[in-house]
């Protein structure tokens, strides 16, 4: 598994995944906290900065949203019984720390009595979820946190779980994400552009070559047009794909339902824009930026999002429900209408 960052992307290193490391190796009968912390806490402190301190200054260099890191320290003390004290730490919050309680595992429960809970109560642990582990929160911000965080774990191990040494004390530190490494695009050329919208089912046609080259598009009887723009250095590509179709024209008496329209339009739509251009065609675009990378996937689902906007107004703006057209009776009492033959001014256009 590689570990070489992507410094194009300012990308992290792909996480570890598990590491184990031994704390104490067992074998001795009387270990005393003393004792062991002498053994084992100066290793403990760094596994526990390591696992529950996310500087800030390590945002896409060390650590990316979605990533976690767990933290088990465990001993087993008979078969299929294990004792473990356990850290959950996400970057910008305090860890969730746990302690075994034996209710989902019989074989230990003999190791976890009256006395070792009552000790986890005066150390602030209180007993809650479908394990009934005990728990608390604890914000680790420094060094110094995560001291007094490992020698309060040993204090768990030795006092509350009786732990004298004969058997090995180990820690597991798992490294994950919830997010997933996927191929993006930063630029697009003019085959790239061609090559996709025919994989999306478009027949497509090159307009014009040069500094903004000009894409047509046609599936069936929709006409679209695609011009790459934001060139990028010497390389004959481009960081955004600017989308534009005509879906009809201003006539008489339409503008305030065509301003309805193209006001939704631009309200509720997270891809398409609407406008009205000087020569009173309704337009409908989409600018698709690739500057800080986007999936293919992505892109192509723009692209049909903001296809099937723009397909729902060709046949003209939608007819507010539960209204009807007035007879030329009605219309000409009506003092709101003005004179015969005026129509509704246009609406602000919100862009």
């Amino acid at each position: 598994m590689t570990k070489k960052g992507d410094e194009r992307y300012g990308v992290p290193p792909l996480r570890d995944g598990k590491v184990e490391r031994v704390l104490f190796a067992g074998g001795q009968q009387q270990l005393t906290l003393a004792q062991l912390e002498k053994r084992c806490l100066a290793r403990l402190t760094r596994l526990v900065a390591a696992t529950v301190i996310w500087p800030l200054d390590g945002y896409r260099s060390s650590w990316r949203i979605g990533d976690f890191n767990i933290l088990i320290i465990e001993t087993t003390v008979a078969p299929k019984a294990e004792l473990y004290v356990q850290f959950w730490s996400e970057p910008n919050g305090p860890a969730d720390w746990e302690v075994s309680s034996g209710h989902l595992n019989p074989a230990l429960r003999k190791f976890i009595g009256k006395r070792a809970r009552r000790r986890l109560g005066e150390m602030g642990f209180t007993v809650g979820g479908a394990a009934n582990n005990s728990g608390r929160n604890v914000p680790v911000d420094n060094s110094g946190d995560a001291l007094a965080v490992a020698r309060e774990v040993l204090r768990i191990v030795h006092d509350a779980f009786g732990y004298r040494g004969v058997t090995p004390l180990v820690a597991r530190v798992i490294r994950g994400s919830r997010t997933g490494r996927a191929v993006v695009h930063t630029t697009f050329t003019l085959r790239d552009t061609t090559t996709l919208l025919q994989c999306l089912g478009y027949d497509t046609k090159i307009f014009r070559k040069g500094r903004r080259p000009v894409v047509g598009g046609r599936p069936q009887d929709f006409q679209f047009a695609v011009v790459l723009d934001a060139p990028a250095q010497h390389t004959g590509a481009f960081h955004c794909l600017d989308f534009i179709t005509s879906v009809g024209r201003i006539t008489d008496g339409s503008h305030a339902a065509w301003g309805d329209a193209i006001n939704r339009l631009n309200g509720l739509s997270r891809v398409a824009r609407g406008w009205i251009d000087d020569g009173g065609n309704i337009c409908v675009g989409a600018s698709l930026s690739l500057m800080h990378g986007v999936t293919e996937d992505e892109i192509g689902h723009s692209i049909t999002s903001w296809h099937r906007t723009a397909t729902e107004l060709r046949d003209g703006p939608p007819k507010p429900k539960g209204t009807r057209r007035k007879k030329p009776s009605e219309a000409d009492d009506d003092p709101l209408l003005g004179d015969e033959g005026d129509g509704p001014q246009a609406r602000p256009v919100v862009h």
